[in-house]
């Protein structure tokens, strides 16, 4: 980190000697509300992304309960004071500072720097961002911002503008602002001006560029835009994601990565953008109409309503797991420059909507029976389709089980089969691997479901479909046999890391340090005596990147592992010694 602040304290004291006073030039304009004495408080990390207009209350709220009471501190290029009152009025804290930092000179200026590390919360209000960039990128200012997010640990927030900049990849909006349209019609517009990795250094942001204002539909080409251009040749590649946030709304992310969504009524949503790793876009090309479509896949999407309480909440560790009913699933798909966005509806624990499908005719063939891990299931003819969802069993990810299908019938024949799942959890069976068993036959069948390691986490939707004729479609009505639907809980995977938890606040035995890191981490263990280790660090999908094999020695180990071919982000590391297995989650911060 750039120590511009000790270096404007040596050079203030070296003119001082020679008689220079540098206190008339270098001044700025801040105003407080509160005490004028700082307090040190105990803090909570967290992000809040602000979608502009009205100032969401319950986010604010979500900062001051994570600044401990400490001092607020607001930073802008333009405007007033308006911010100090308003978060004064809704809670607990020491004071609260706007500073006015409208050039680079006051952007060096080490007392701004100070006040800004001295604070226990920061919001970056809204405004121009193509400003925040020019005045406080490469300065102490910007070496404040994440002194504050990775090493005090503070919540740092920001609407619109101050929103924009968080993502490590973000829109600098350097000179006219970009269009859906032109951003559609051509990816490489001059007015596509997207930093990378050189301003603000968040984690659990660091492959993901942010937008707002997105209640105008007008935004979410431009921000499909900005992903393909991130996977292309800004250095995100498949791990290329974005959040979009409306007005009035706002989503917050605690320390631990998960995300929820603040909204003061109904109807107010942000977009977390995801790509199907099976899908990337046909067409990024300069001059070119941009196309993202690859059957209809194109790029996933995750809509949550918000609410008050920020009820519904998402896993930023493996953008899959949703807590909560109000979450809707769909794709954005772009051909030749044009944009579709399909979202099916959400439902009570996360569950969606679902296509139907029904057999006209079920009275000569139909589904006798349904077996997998606890569901057992004997049925009659049901009419063309039986609803069963709400017969669950649990499933591990990574491994096997069998599934016993039993035909029923006037006359014995032979009838197709198919099996599908909805592995990502996005409300169709259409995708890549869904259809997980097919076959033409007319004995009781005994398939072996294997569910990838890649699959969503929670209840997903099975559905088993038996007709006299071929099977053309999980959807639609069909002329003789049945559908049935059943629910699969899939649950955590090879690396045993629990859904929801930090587990380097669990593990006790192993540490990484440091954590986060950069070219070398040095993981640290007990050993009863001389073992086997066998080192494997996975994506957050469950993705092997990198295994390293030694032996222990009795007692205090440390080993050093070079990471330096990965990229920022978040890991899972997984140490196994002897029959011990050790967990643990990593950082990587370039």
């Amino acid at each position: 980190m750039k120590n511009y602040a000790l270096n404007w304290n040596r050079l203030t004291i070296f003119l001082f000697l020679f008689g220079i006073n540098l206190s008339y030039s270098q001044t700025y304009t801040s105003w407080i509300t509160g005490s004028t004495s700082d307090v040190t408080t105990t803090t909570t990390g967290g992000t809040c992304l602000m979608g502009g207009g009205t100032d969401n209350d319950d986010a604010i709220k979500w900062m001051i309960q994570k600044s401990g009471g400490g001092d607020f501190v607001v930073i802008r290029s333009s405007g007033t004071q308006a911010y100090n009152d308003y978060i004064y009025g809704l809670g607990t804290v020491n004071s609260v500072e706007t500073i006015l930092i409208d050039t680079r000179a006051k952007a060096s200026i080490a007392e701004v720097a100070a006040k800004i590390r001295n604070a226990e919360a920061l919001f970056i209000a809204g405004g121009d961002q193509a400003t925040y960039v020019a005045y406080w990128k490469d300065t102490p200012v910007e070496d404040a911002i994440n002194y504050l997010i990775n090493t005090k640990k503070v919540p740092v927030g920001g609407t619109s503008a101050g929103c924009a900049i968080q993502g490590k990849y973000y829109y600098s909006a350097a000179n006219a602002s970009v269009t859906s349209a032109q951003a559609l019609a051509n990816p490489y517009n001059s007015d596509m001006t997207i930093g990378a990795n050189d301003f603000v250094n968040n984690p659990i942001l660091a492959n993901v560029i942010t937008d707002t204002h997105y209640n105008n539909p007008d935004r979410r080409g431009r921000q499909t835009a900005f992903i393909a251009r991130m996977w292309k040749d800004l250095g995100a590649g498949l791990n290329a994601k974005g959040i979009g946030v409306y007005e009035k709304t706002a989503v917050c992310i605690d320390e631990n990565g998960i995300a929820k969504v603040f909204a003061p009524a109904a109807e107010n949503y942000a977009y977390f953008y995801k790509f199907d790793t099976t899908s990337t876009p046909e067409t990024v090309v300069s001059g070119s109409a941009l196309t993202w479509n690859n059957n209809g896949k194109g790029v996933k999407i995750v809509k949550i309503e918000g609410d008050t309480t920020g009820s519904t909440t998402i896993d930023l560790n493996d953008w899959t797991t949703v807590t909560g009913s109000k979450v809707s699933y769909g794709t954005i798909k772009v051909i030749n420059g044009t944009l579709t966005e399909t979202v099916g509806s959400g439902g009570g624990g996360g569950t969606i909507s679902y296509c139907s499908s029904n057999g006209s005719d079920s009275s000569r063939e139909w589904i006798k029976k349904v077996a997998i891990g606890s569901i057992n299931n004997l049925s009659n003819s049901n009419g063309g389709y039986a609803d069963f969802s709400s017969q669950i069993t649990n499933i591990a990810k990574g491994t096997s089980a069998t599934l016993t299908l039993t035909p029923g019938y006037s006359a014995t024949r032979k009838l197709y089969w198919k099996v599908f799942i909805d592995l990502n959890n996005n409300g169709a069976f259409t995708d890549s691997g869904e259809e997980v068993y097919s076959i033409f036959n007319n004995q009781t069948l005994t398939p072996s479901i294997t569910i990838p390691a890649s699959a969503s986490s929670g209840n997903i939707r099975m559905r088993i479909i038996v007709s006299y004729n071929s099977i053309t479609s999980p959807c639609g009505p069909f002329n003789y046999g049945e559908t049935e639907d059943y629910t699969l809980n899939i649950t955590g995977g090879m690396s045993k890391f629990k859904e929801n938890e930090n587990p380097e606040l669990k593990n006790t035995s192993m540490t990484l340090y440091p954590n986060p890191a950069v070219d070398i981490v040095k993981i640290e263990f007990e050993s009863t005596g001389k073992q086997d280790i066998q080192i494997n660090i996975f994506d957050l999908s469950g993705a092997l990147l990198k295994t390293l094999k030694t032996k222990s020695l009795a007692g205090f180990n440390s080993i050093d592992l070079n990471i330096s071919d990965l990229k920022s982000g978040q890991y899972l590391v997984h140490v196994k010694k002897g029959y011990e297995t050790l967990n643990a989650k990593l950082i990587i911060s370039k």
